[in-house]
């Protein structure tokens, strides 16, 4: 979603984690660690040894975080929401984030892990997912209808993300960090030569 060049390297090895990441990502990625530890220090912590003792505790209703990683074979996705309402088997997935409103972004984060949790629902509804923001310093769940375009959206970024692991994707001048420093100059010179549009201003 954010740079599919990018992505692109990152799957062949070309560019290291460490490189996609500027300094002011890399504090808000240790923000949102933190953010997520009082979210975690405000709720009494669960021992589980195995996936039926997590079985378990959906059956009887508890929600949980720290989830094992699930896959859905149908869509061959595999993932781990950072926590699960069971909500009477509608397996609701829960996002973390420390921005105080609900961007485009997360709901299509929610909208994969809905689909990812397919296989694990024995109840249906209307697709909704739960992203807990940070307000004022302090945690505040919000409930989000995950709408048919997110779940569009998200199946057709699965198959740009496979396009992307076959075919090393053109670069396009983007605001990212590789674009704009680790490869700024093979980005920049790719775009003038083959006239993209993103060389205009605003695009």
């Amino acid at each position: 979603v954010r740079c599919p060049y990018t992505y692109s390297l990152l799957w062949r090895g070309e560019i290291g984690r460490d490189e996609i990441l500027d300094e002011a990502t890399r504090e808000l990625v240790a923000e949102r660690v933190a953010f997520q530890e009082q979210v975690d220090a405000s709720v009494p912590p669960i021992e589980v040894g195995s996936l039926e003792d997590v079985q378990a505790l959906f059956v009887s209703g508890v929600t949980l975080y720290h989830t094992p990683s699930y896959q859905n074979p149908d869509l061959k996705i595999l993932g781990q929401p950072d926590g699960i309402d069971p909500a009477g088997g509608l397996m609701v997935p829960i996002e973390f984030k420390i921005h105080k409103d609900v961007s485009v972004l997360d709901e299509l984060e929610l909208a994969f892990y809905w689909l990812l949790l397919t296989p694990q629902r024995t109840l249906e509804d209307e697709p909704r997912g739960i992203v807990v923001l940070r307000r004022e310093g302090m945690p505040v769940s919000v409930d989000v209808i995950i709408a048919p375009n997110r779940i569009k959206r998200v199946v057709e970024l699965l198959a740009k993300v496979r396009a992307a692991r076959k075919e090393r994707v053109a670069p396009r001048i983007c605001g990212c960090n590789v674009c704009t420093k680790v490869r700024r100059e093979e980005v920049r010179s790719y775009a003038a030569e083959h006239k993209d549009l993103t060389m205009l201003a605003g695009i």
